[in-house]
């Protein structure tokens, strides 16, 4: 058996290669830990996440939270936002919270 950890396939390897995208967030970094403002038991908060802009004819976009390491064997979908108009290059902090 290898000594190397094998990681589980997320779904988006499964997806066909498309344009790169550019994914920002004032509230999250890169394999980081989520902060407390966005955990369903603290803050359960959406983060601020930006874009730029897609590629020539994007319709729009769509935006999904998935974790892939949480204790469910099979990760777990937090949440998706879809039919974000082509000219939306950004949700703000706590998006989902009714005022958006």
């Amino acid at each position: 058996m290898s000594d190397q950890v094998q990681r589980r396939p997320l779904p988006h390897d499964f997806h066909p290669q498309v344009p790169e995208l550019s994914v920002s967030s004032t509230d999250l970094s890169d394999g980081g830990t989520l902060p407390d403002a966005h955990v369903y038991a603290k803050g359960n908060s959406s983060p601020q996440i930006g874009w730029s802009a897609g590629p020539e004819g994007t319709g729009s976009y769509a935006v999904t939270c998935y974790d892939p390491d949480a204790p469910t064997g099979s990760g777990f979908w937090h949440w998706t936002v879809f039919d974000i108009p082509a000219d939306v290059a950004e949700l703000p902090a706590g998006a989902g919270t009714g005022g958006f």
